[in-house]
């Protein structure tokens, strides 16, 4: 499952201040994996698990990721999967991280 979600965000388009199509998937795919996910006023797609972060059990562990990436949107984002190694615009910055953040 993690590379089937390295290969849906690496190919949604997430240009810098125009991110929020691919926001919008980790939104989708983080609440059918059952987190309580929500976009705040900035775009950011935010998800709290666990227990209430307090006094009596400790304080909360922020995990990140930036959705964007330098490429514009004329780019081609196909992902080209070889036997032994993916290629495509993307795969690295940030895409594989959102991935990593999707399957935890």
């Amino acid at each position: 499952m993690p590379l089937e979600y390295l290969s849906r965000i690496a190919q949604t388009a997430a240009p810098t201040f125009f991110e929020s199509q691919r926001a919008k998937l980790l939104l989708e795919l983080w609440r059918e994996l059952g987190a309580n996910a929500e976009l705040d006023a900035a775009g950011n797609v935010i998800a709290r698990l666990g227990p209430e972060a307090g006094p009596s059990n400790g304080g909360a562990l922020v995990l990140a990721a930036h959705l964007d990436t330098v490429f514009s949107s004329e780019v081609d984002l196909t992902v080209q999967k070889g036997p032994k190694r993916w290629t495509g615009a993307g795969l690295g910055d940030n895409s594989s991280s959102l991935a990593v953040l999707t399957a935890f």
